[in-house]
C-alpha cells in the first residue's frame, strides 16, 4: 500500500521547498478563491499509481522562486523570465521526493515533464473544491501555495 495522500505530499512538499529553496512553510486552508495572477504547473507520474501533481502559486511568488534559485534579485530580468520554469523545477524535486516517499525506492516510477498550465479562475476553483488531495501553504513572507494530487 501507498503512502499518496495529503499528508505525506504536505510534509514531502514543505521539506523539498525548504531544503531547495529556503522556503519555509506553515499548513493553510485551500480556498478556492485566488485574488492575483497566478502560475500553474502540473507533472504526471506513473508508479505504484499514477496521477498528476498540480502546484499553484501566485505569479509573484513563481518570479521570486526564480530569483532565489539562481541567486538574483526578484526585479532582475531573468528572474521575471523564468519564474513559471522554476515553479515547474520546483514541482519536479516534490514530485520525485513524493514518489520515494509513497512508493519507497523499489519501485521505478516515470515522471513527465513539467508543463505550465493556465486555467481560468472558473476552473481553479473547480479543480480546488473537488480535489480529494489538495493542500494548501502559507510561505514565511505570505505567498499561498496550492498543491493537487490526482490520482488516476
Amino acid at each position: 500500500m501507498s503512502n499518496l495522500n495529503r499528508e505525506t505530499l504536505a510534509e514531502v512538499a514543505s521539506g523539498t521547498l525548504e531544503e531547495a529553496a529556503f522556503i519555509f512553510t506553515e499548513p493553510g486552508e485551500p480556498t478556492p478563491d485566488w485574488d492575483t495572477e497566478t502560475a500553474i504547473v502540473k507533472i504526471s507520474f506513473e508508479g505504484t499509481e499514477r496521477g498528476t501533481l498540480w502546484l499553484v502559486s501566485s505569479a509573484r511568488f513563481a518570479v521570486e522562486l526564480a530569483a532565489n534559485l539562481l541567486g538574483l534579485e526578484p526585479d532582475d530580468p531573468d528572474a521575471i523570465e523564468r519564474g513559471t520554469g522554476a515553479l515547474g523545477e520546483m514541482l519536479n524535486m516534490i514530485c520525485g521526493a513524493l514518489m520515494e516517499a509513497a512508493f519507497g525506492t523499489g519501485v521505478i516510477c516515470n515522471l513527465g515533464i513539467p508543463t505550465p498550465t493556465p486555467l481560468s479562475q472558473e476552473e481553479l476553483n473547480a479543480k480546488l473544491e473537488s480535489a480529494e488531495h489538495a493542500i494548501s501553504m502559507m510561505t514565511d513572507e505570505d505567498h499561498r501555495l496550492d498543491m493537487i494530487l490526482d490520482i488516476h
